[in-house]
């Protein structure tokens, strides 16, 4: 031990410090922050060191005396430490070097001239003065003052000093050692508490709505009606259904609703940050200033969160491309607000049904109801033989043309127009329900998805491939741009003005790296690792299937006997051989039915088969009767009769070294088999993930117009899955309380009978929002003590993740995670460096992922690194790992196979992986 003391803001750690010695330091502390990790917690003091360099010391809450670890650490504060270990690792060929407190350690405030260290000097209870510009010009909140009646201005001094109080601790952006950052910004100040007034809306003339959902709508068309009515529109926030705020005081007198009249319900209020309802309404005051002051410059027909620019880029065959901000506002409790911006384009279609050849419309093509702004798609069904002056018995015996004259939604010309066109009405399927709705072609556009652009606008499609693939430089370079123009946004008194500076740390997010990005995270056979599923190529399964009973399934032409030894060469390399083989031939100039009925007639219905590799012609071949995705939807549902899981491959694809692992991979978890497991790696106290989905499908050739397949996968604690179940179909997007309880109490007993007792704890993977009503399934697991989490994951996130190491945006590397401990949620890059996909000129800037917890108490840190686990635990994820966990992701692909009719439509737990 040394008893040297050191300036930390005046010492080169790297060079000046002995490892393994303990000094007494003095640092200037520009941030404290938590850091719970999967051991003993952790609170790190960030400081500058002589050379520049952002560093930490490390408190770990066990080795640390309490008084120090709980200290309220003060920011730009000047503290000394004492009995500070120095100490070095290496990791992925980079020193760190560490500072940490001892069980020893003593802390005062200010440097050892000022007080002495241990003495039982108190410390000051004076707050830290931080120097703020007052000045109005360029001030991050500025205060307005206004004539009243009498002509002189009204005493702001108040509110000054208010401000000025809010504005004392803005903290100085941080950047942390992971050196990445958000596509966020901050407010240049807090809002401090505003005046609010409050309305309800109360019925008349005996009407009275439906129910909550009908209270709601109506509602939001009152406060349409108000902002209407005034010629200097008020700012105006639906609370609750018959409920609202408004920044500015409304004369109810002055407002005419129909079935309504408005009540001023009590004395204006201050909004508290500290409930969630208060930020909810200062965030939708925000959104609809911005998207007033946004609208002379961009296109704001679709809300904050869709702004578009007012020019496409690229427009032709009759669509455009346009560059477009999703805007994002969120609200701290002490009043911070943050900007968040994802840059990014949106295609619009233009392309009017009307204009589309009739022998290429087809019972599934997407569509866009041309006058809604909002809203899902939908499948086109049929042309009735009614045409658009025809009455219509779903209309009401009306005509389409009469329908839509006394809906008031669509300007008269162009109800004009299809009124003289007179062609014959179209009958669509609501994507994500069973409902259809008669429409006039004019009505109808072409959905700009993927496959309609490549049948009916290829050069549209080819000429804006390299222009929606987003460099991270370019993101950012937008972004900034966009933060620098935005007008500062008005609020009663005050503007808020935000930070050009992408957000790095904050009192409310951390940036944190889960994983280094090449940490040995996935365990393989024979007590192997390794940080990817690529490692595979050179370790072994971590199990082989118990029965690994393989059918052969193949065409009768082309080189499937060779193709099928160099799979079995990649299975004993990895230690999964095949028990048995058998083989089953189809006829390639068969059609597909021929080819099902064939399959069904051979193999037996008591077969032992534990998987099956079904070998498909390639795209193109052009030999036979049927095209091989017939082949392959025939197929797979030949072997679901046979309850035999497969594995589907071109011949081509046997060919190809590089795939042929995926394949394999996916043959062996058909069986039963574990490829690899994240037991070493994975935190929390999880038994068992669950992952929850709803998908919509239009099946090939189904009678039906949509089927809705609701699925769960279920994944132990190490990662590696137990099962699924499927239920087929399901009416809407939500999936009735009945069933979800019946395939999660299926997941439950499965692990049960395979551990032989239920989960202690479980953690729900819901892809997108939670809407289901989890009453029943909350009530099954209170019933077998089972406590649990509720984690929503997002496929979208209001702001990208950005490295900027070395001054230059780049893309992220994956593990890095925005953390907000608070409100327990998190941004997260799954995907991305050192994948070499990730940076490829085809991919672009990886879109990261949301991780909210709904529910529970397991801290945002551990479930966002589980949610990371699990998606780097794909199957067959050979050259790159996907953005999702497998607990959704699995889910989907299982609810997909179930409505194509490929798995049994049963809620019972089935334990083989055949929907890869």
């Amino acid at each position: 031990m040394t008893d040297e003391e050191i300036r930390l803001d005046e010492t080169d750690v790297s060079q000046d410090l002995e490892e393994y010695q303990t000094y007494t330091v003095v640092i200037q502390v520009e941030g404290a922050y938590s850091n719970p990790s999967q051991g003993p917690g952790n609170k790190k003091l960030q400081y500058t060191d002589g050379t520049g360099t952002s560093r930490y010391i490390t408190l770990w809450s066990n080795s640390t005396p309490e008084e120090v670890y709980e200290h309220d650490f003060d920011r730009d504060a000047t503290y000394t430490l004492s009995d500070i270990r120095f100490t070095t690792n290496e990791s992925s060929g980079r020193v760190f070097y560490n500072l940490n407190a001892t069980e020893d350690t003593q802390i005062s405030r200010g440097t050892p001239e000022d007080s002495g260290i241990g003495d039982g000097t108190s410390e000051s209870d004076t707050p830290n003065p931080s120097s703020q510009d007052t000045s109005l010009d360029g001030a991050p909140l500025e205060t307005k003052t206004q004539s009243n009646d009498g002509g002189q201005e009204e005493d702001t001094s108040s509110l000054d000093d208010e401000i000025d109080d809010a504005l004392a601790d803005v903290p100085d952006p941080a950047m942390t050692t992971t050196g990445h950052a958000l596509t966020g910004f901050a407010s240049k100040g807090r809002v401090p508490p505003l005046q609010i007034y409050e309305y309800e809306l109360v019925t008349i003339d005996g009407y009275l709505p439906d129910d909550e959902e009908e209270a709601l709508r109506d509602t939001y068309k009152a406060r349409r009606e108000i902002i209407r009515q005034h010629d200097q529109p008020p700012v105006v926030a639906v609370v609750e259904p018959l409920r609202l705020v408004s920044l500015d005081r409304i004369d109810p007198t002055s407002v005419s609703l129909d079935d309504f009249r408005i009540n001023h319900v009590e004395d204006s209020r201050q909004l508290d940050y500290e409930r969630y309802e208060d930020r909810r309404i200062l965030k939708d005051f925000l959104e609809t200033v911005a998207k007033r002051q946004l609208s002379d410059d961009y296109r704001t027909d679709h809300g904050i969160h869709k702004i578009l620019s007012q020019e496409p880029i690229v427009e032709k065959e009759g669509f455009r491309l346009h560059e477009r901000y999703n805007l994002a506002f969120s609200v701290t409790t002490k009043g911070r607000v943050y900007l968040f911006i994802d840059f990014r384009h949106k295609i619009i279609s233009d392309y009017r049904l009307d204009d589309v050849d009739q022998s290429r419309l087809y019972r599934g093509l997407r569509l866009n109801v041309s006058y809604r702004e909002s809203g899902k798609g939908a499948y086109f069904d049929e042309l009735l033989q009614a045409k658009a002056q025809d009455k219509l018995r779903q209309l009401g015996n009306q005509s389409v043309v009469e329908y839509h004259r006394g809906a008031k939604k669509v300007a008269p010309t162009t109800i004009d127009e299809f009124e003289q066109a007179n062609n014959r009405v179209v009958q669509v399927t609501k994507q994500g329900s069973l409902n259809t709705e008669a429409y006039p072609q004019e009505l109808l556009v072409l959905q700009p998805h993927f496959e309609n652009l490549k049948s009916f606008a290829s050069e549209f499609n080819s000429d804006i491939q390299g222009k929606t693939r987003l460099s991270a430089q370019r993101c950012l370079e937008r972004s900034t741009t966009f933060v620098e123009d935005l007008d500062a946004v008005p609020l009663q008194d005050l503007n808020v003005v935000f930070d050009p500076t992408p957000l790095s740390e904050s009192e409310t997010y951390s940036i944190e790296r889960l994983f280094e990005k090449d940490a040995d995270i996935l365990q393989f056979g024979e007590g192997q690792s390794g940080d990817h599923p690529k490692r595979i190529t050179s370790n072994s399964v971590y199990q082989p299937p118990d029965e690994f009973n393989v059918c052969i399934i193949h065409p009768n032409k082309g080189p499937h006997e060779d193709r099928w030894e160099n799979l079995e060469r990649i299975l004993s390399r990895i230690g999964s051989e095949a028990d048995s083989v058998d083989r089953y031939e189809y006829n390639i100039d068969d059609s597909a039915d021929a080819i099902y009925g064939d399959l069904i007639y051979d193999i037996p219905d008591d077969n032992k088969y534990t998987a099956a590799c079904v070998i498909l012609p390639p795209d193109g071949f052009n030999l036979g009767a049927s095209d091989p995705s017939d082949i392959y939807h025939e197929v797979k549902k030949a072997l679901r009769q046979k309850r035999v899981d497969s594995q589907m491959a071109h011949i081509d694809t046997l060919g190809d070294d590089n795939a042929l692992p995926n394949i394999a991979l996916g043959l062996v978890a058909a069986a039963g088999g574990v490829p690899f497991t994240a037991e070493d790696s994975m935190p929390g106290e999880a038994d068992l993930f669950i992952g929850i989905d709803v998908s919509h499908r239009y099946p090939k050739d189904s009678d039906d117009r949509v089927h809705v397949a609701a699925s769960t996968t279920s994944i132990y604690d190490d990662g590696t899955i137990l099962g699924y179940t499927s239920a087929n179909p399901q009416a809407g997007e939500k999936i009735p309380p009945g069933k979800l309880k019946d395939i999660v109490r299926q997941a439950i007993v499965g692990y049960k009978q395979e551990r032989e007792s239920y989960p202690g704890h479980i953690v729900i993977h819901r892809d997108g929002f939670m809407n289901e009503n989890l009453g029943p399934v909350k009530e099954l697991l209170e019933e077998f003590s089972i406590t649990y989490d509720i984690v929503e994951i997002r496929k979208q996130s209001p702001a990208r993740v950005l490295n900027l190491q070395g001054g230059q945006a780049n893309v992220p590397d994956k593990g890095i995670a925005a953390l907000n401990e608070k409100e327990a949620h998190a941004i997260l890059a799954s995907f991305g460096k050192p994948e070499s996909q990730a940076t490829s000129q085809y991919t672009g800037l990886p879109q990261p992922i949301q991780v909210e917890r709904k529910e529970g108490t397991t801290d945002i840190e551990t479930l966002t690194s589980q949610v990371y686990l699990l998606s780097q635990s794909h199957i067959g994820a050979i050259s790159a790992t996907a953005r999702l966990p497998i607990t959704t992701y699995y889910a989907d692909r299982a609810s997909e196979a179930a409505a194509e009719g490929y798995l049994p439509s049963t809620s019972r737990l089935r334990k083989n992986i055949g929907f890869l």
